[in-house]
């Protein structure tokens, strides 16, 4: 797996991936960056930053759709009782 920067100093839409917009996972990205740097960016010597970043991101995705999922069925519930 190759990480890739996405820009994360830009400004970002309302569609930009949650994990850029989680100040954790945003931390855990520059970690990327700053082990990179230092270890002539071989990617093997920061597999640790790269797979905390992966699981922030995952936790992130997962949270949003549990969310997502308990407005919807909110939602259907209010539709069938009005």
């Amino acid at each position: 797996m190759v990480f890739v920067y996405r820009g994360a100093g830009k400004k970002q839409g309302k569609d930009a991936d949650p994990c850029q917009k989680n100040q954790r996972c945003q931390k855990l990205a520059c970690d990327i960056q700053w082990c990179l740097s230092r270890n002539n960016y071989n990617q093997k010597r920061c597999e640790n930053q790269v797979k905390a970043w992966n699981d922030c991101c995952e936790r992130v995705r997962e949270k949003l759709e549990r969310s997502f999922n308990q407005t919807e069925s909110i939602s259907a519930s209010d539709k069938a009782h009005p």
